[in-house]
């Protein structure tokens, strides 16, 4: 027989799974964090990056260093690219890569040249929603990260901008390429890039396609949070098999996107 308890739709979670595994009824459960307190509340993964499990964002703290000028990059890590680059990230950039695959973001890859046929592929990866929070006048702001950006060409703002997660690489020594390069979020090619846009645009420095939309930048010195999630809300169904004698086996996640689910799901108890 299955009974069925019909819930809100769930957004993914990769350590749903460890949350709701476990034993009989019978044994000694962990206690529970409030969901509203703790589950919300965004925690701390590496120095100047966080995790808001609840709204599966990965949180990583920056610093205004440019204004105005051609962009090669909208974040770098210091010492690397400020010159070229709207944002400094003290965070490095391999824990950034590691909270994103933690909420379940899937990297892809950078921008690939092929010798046996001289072409370039563009880069790939799960499509991102980057946003930028800042205070200003005491007023909290979040903005879409291409609104700080102008295309060249157009004087505009750019009219369309996909951020992948691109992931990076590793280098022949062994280190994380964007770690090396502080390729944090790119605008153009970079072969270490660990999040850049879809697209290929060269980082010749005379036909740069971007630059900083200084209008709306707030000052030098502004402290940010970079916020980094999915594009795609992507929702799942939980499936826990309940034995004749109370035993609640490992459940079982069906995922899919929003989009391809009722408003509700259910949890089947089957025994």
């Amino acid at each position: 027989m299955i009974r069925r308890a019909a819930i809100g739709l769930l957004v993914c979670c990769p350590a749903l799974a460890g949350v709701l595994g476990g034993g009989g009824f019978g044994d000694p459960q962990p206690a529970v964090p409030n969901p509203k307190s703790e589950i919300r509340k965004p925690r701390d993964y590496a120095p100047g990056v966080r995790i808001d499990w609840g709204r599966q964002v990965v949180e990583v703290d920056a610093v205004v260093v440019l204004r105005e000028g051609p962009l090669e990059l909208l974040a770098c890590s210091p010492n690397t690219r400020e010159h070229e680059s709207i944002l400094v990230v003290q965070a490095r950039p391999i824990h950034i890569y590691q909270a994103m695959g933690l909420i379940g973001l899937q990297p892809g890859s950078p921008v690939r040249y092929d010798p046996n046929t001289s072409r370039s592929y563009a880069p790939t990866g799960e499509s991102l929603d980057l946003r930028v929070r800042y205070r200003q006048r005491s007023i909290e702001k979040t903005v879409k990260a291409e609104q700080w950006l102008l295309d060249n060409e157009r004087g505009q703002l750019p009219k369309s901008v996909e951020w992948v997660f691109a992931g990076s690489r590793t280098l022949d020594d062994g280190r994380f390429g964007a770690d090396q390069d502080g390729t944090v979020v790119c605008v153009v090619d970079f072969a270490t890039a660990l999040i850049t846009v879809g697209s290929l645009h060269t980082a010749d420095n005379e036909f740069l396609w971007l630059s900083a939309n200084t209008t709306v930048i707030p000052p030098i010195g502004t402290h940010c949070t970079l916020l980094i999630r999915s594009a795609t809300e992507r929702t799942f169904a939980i499936v826990l098999d309940v034995a004749a004698d109370g035993t609640l086996w490992p459940p079982r996640v069906r995922s899919s996107t929003a989009s391809a689910l009722d408003s509700s799901t259910f949890i089947e108890f089957k025994s």
